[in-house]
This record gives structure tokens, sequence and C-alpha cells, in this order.
């Protein structure tokens, strides 16, 4: 009797230690706990002040053959630069002659046509003729002040008509005038190039702590003060966005010819008290900003 009473109560503990473990009654293995999420990242701090160089590219040309159908004038490029066609039609016709690129061009009639440029520019290059002999017609290039560069009768055979203008020395190239006393011309392979903007300067920022950041950009070989910055600018864990305005030093302008212009911060990426590398737009341009931290 002692040893059936001894064998229950074993029985008895054992199924009750299983029923603890989840092991009775055929049932699954109870899944920990999950563990608790992460700490949400805190963002790095880009405050301080940061020593580096900007790197600006050179204003890429902008350029047609007119390959699309128009007949209420149009603007090629973006802002600001641009040049905006009024006048004459954009089309086809058929006559291989009547095209040095695809199969469309511009034809002007007796209404005449302009093109003007949102930034001045410092080459030219176009092609064109009139549709037919004794058709009669000149392309007049004005320069940024409205005074005549060049003045081209245009034949019954493509011609190139090329502009270049020194920066340095003489004014850029504002506008196109076409006159047609009879008949109708075609344009084609219109390019308009930019003076270089190439360059690599040094620039100073100072980020605040309270979100507010100023910059001044000076020349790398002679350190002569060229330009400043304002804004305010954002941290999301490493990368920085933000908003200002870019001024040119005074006796300077912008590559536009402007005193001030909008610029926005992206693709930034700050390592604290390390480093703050910035992607700036300003004046349809991206400079690459790259700079380390002063600890100073």
């Amino acid at each position: 009797m002692k040893t059936t009473n001894l064998t229950a109560s074993l029985s008895l503990l054992f199924m009750t230690f299983l029923a603890g473990c989840g092991g009775g009654g055929g049932g699954g293995a109870v899944a920990p706990p999950p563990p608790p999420p992460p700490p949400p990242a805190v963002p790095m701090s880009a405050a301080g002040i940061w020593i580096g160089q900007a790197v600006t590219p050179d204003i890429p040309a902008i350029g047609t053959s007119f390959e699309f159908p128009d007949s209420d004038g149009f603007v090629i490029g973006a802002a600001p630069f641009t040049a905006n066609f009024q006048g004459g039609e954009t089309q086809t016709t058929g006559v291989t002659a009547l095209y040095t690129n695809g199969l469309f061009s511009w034809h002007v009639d007796i209404a005449g046509g302009s093109i003007d440029f949102l930034t001045p520019g410092s080459t030219l290059s176009l092609f064109t003729r009139t549709v037919t002999a004794g058709d009669n017609a000149t392309i007049q290039v004005l320069d940024e002040n409205g005074v005549e560069i060049s003045l081209t009768a245009v034949t019954n055979i493509f011609q190139q008509i090329v502009v270049n203008r020194d920066p340095a020395t003489e004014s850029l190239i504002g506008s196109v005038v076409i006159t047609v006393g009879s008949g109708e011309i075609v344009i084609d392979q219109f390019v308009l190039g930019y003076p270089s903007t190439a360059s690599t300067d040094d620039i100073a920022c100072l980020l605040a702590p309270n979100n507010e950041f100023v910059c001044v950009v000076s020349d790398l070989t002679t350190g002569n003060f060229i330009g400043a910055a304002n804004g305010t600018y954002q941290v999301n864990v490493n990368q920085v966005t933000g908003t200002g305005s870019l001024y040119a030093a005074p006796g300077e302008t912008l590559i536009d010819g402007s005193l001030v212009a909008p610029l926005t911060i992206s693709a930034g990426t700050v390592v604290e008290d390390t480093s703050l590398n910035l992607t700036v737009g300003n004046l349809g341009l991206s400079i690459a900003v790259t700079s380390a931290f002063d600890t100073t």
C-alpha cells in the first residue's frame, strides 16, 4: 500500500511539473516574451563651427533641335537658365533639306520671332536658312543691354551663326531677334552656353543650437570675401536639410547677375563634432560642401 501511494504521489508531482513547463496535455512550448524595442535614434548635433570647401560646377549649356510640335511659344532649360522662344512654329514638312538634325525645325514667317535669355550667355550657335531662294530675312544678336552684337542676312543655304563673348571684357548675349521681310526661314540645332562657374572656394559656417546657420565664402586663392549665406537647418538622425539665402559680397554678383538668391540644403550628413557634408542647391546648380569641425 505504501508503494502504491508513493507511485501515485510521484506521478502527480511529475504531471504538475509538466503542466508548469507547458509540456502537459501535448501543448507546444510557450515562446519567451519579445525583447523591448530599441530606443529611438538620437539626432546628432550639427551645432558648431565648420571649416571646409565649396565646389561649384559649370552651368550646363542648353539647346534644342526642335523635335516637338509647337505653335504658341515655348521655353527650354530650367530657371534661371532658360531660352524663351516667341513667334514662329516648330514643325516638320518632310523636306529633309530644311533640317540639319532630326525631322523638325523652327519655322519663322513675316510675323518674325525672338529668343530671350533669362540669364545672359557667353556662346551662341544655331543653323538657319530661308525656305526658298529670294526670301528676305535677318538674324540679329543683342547683348544683355540690348546693343547689337551681330546682324546676319539669311540665305537659302544652311549657315551656322556663332557668337562668342569674353565675360571678362565683353557684355554677354541677351537675346536674338528674327526679322523676315518676305517668305520664311528655319532655325535648327540651337545651343546657348554660359561663362564658366567652376570653382573651389573656402567656406566657414556657424550652425547654432537654435537651428540657424550663417556661412561666409572666400576665394581659395586670394582669400577675398565673395559671398555669404544664412538660414535654418534641421537634423534627422544624421541627415541635414535646410533652406536659406545666398548673398553676393559688395561689388560681386551671383552667377545669374543677381545679388541674392534662395538656396536649399539636401542630402547633407553630419558626424557630430567631426564632419559636415552638404549638397546645396542654388540657381539651378548643385554645390558640394565638405567641412570639418573646428575644435577651437
